[in-house]
């Protein structure tokens, strides 16, 4: 999760090498860019976050697995979980949130 915010804190670059217009001329528009030299130098430059979720290459129902691979994930990380806030703070930050509750 923080690679993908750190990727959306960097922002995105727009100059002609990332627009790649000449390939897009060149792969025209039935054509494919997955083998063009361009994606795959690009691809690995960190403008495209994947998480391991997402990944592909096991078999099965592709949504199950997502699924599965997500669930895992979360119990491993609240597991592993160690709240580092004082508790003083965790009680001011408690009665804040109480504080400022819609009433139902």
């Amino acid at each position: 999760m923080l690679r993908y915010l750190e990727r959306i804190k960097r922002g995105v670059d727009i100059n002609e090498e990332t627009l790649a217009f000449d390939v897009i001329k060149s792969v025209g528009l039935r054509g494919s860019y997955m083998d063009a030299e361009h994606t795959l130098l690009n691809l690995r430059s960190g403008e495209i976050v994947y998480f391991d979720i997402f990944d592909r290459s096991v078999g099965g129902s592709e949504w199950e697995d997502i699924y599965a691979r997500a669930a895992f994930k979360r119990k491993e990380l609240l597991q592993s979980y160690e709240n580092k806030v004082p508790s003083d703070i965790r009680t001011r930050l408690s009665e804040f949130a109480e504080r400022y509750q819609p009433e139902s």
